[in-house]
């Protein structure tokens, strides 16, 4: 039983599917064996409510966190809603600089933030260990 479920069906009774990326096929991707990969599909409009929701439970406290977003306007986006929510949260994104993108990465692995919010492409050759 996954706890972060259990996390969801507390807060909403709409049906929530979480799949394990770690299982599977593991001839069609690679993923380092100490990386929890998570999928959660929840209404659109619930989104960052679930979102924020999840990143301020016990379950997720402890945790370092990556968020991948589809485009650089909805990462900044959701960057900027979890910090007024009180999140520590950073971001890589195209709309940054290079230094800026090195920078937040150098905070995110020296633990100053625990949530990084990055485009779905930082997600092909980040490199945390």
């Amino acid at each position: 039983k996954d706890p972060s479920s259990a996390v969801l069906r507390k807060i909403s009774d709409q049906p929530v599917v979480l799949a394990d990326a770690n299982k599977g096929d593991e001839t069609l991707y690679s993923t380092a064996k100490n990386l929890q990969e998570r999928y959660v599909w929840i209404p659109e409009m619930l989104k960052l409510s679930y979102l924020h929701h999840l990143l301020s439970s016990d379950v997720l406290q402890a945790n370092s966190v990556m968020v991948f977003c589809s485009s650089c306007k909805e990462t900044e986006f959701v960057r900027l809603t979890l910090q007024i929510l009180g999140l520590p949260v950073l971001s890589i994104s195209g709309y940054q600089m290079q230094i800026r993108r090195f920078q937040n990465l150098g905070r995110f692995k020296a633990g100053m933030a625990r949530i990084l919010v990055a485009t779905d492409v930082a997600s092909r050759g980040l490199d945390i260990p």
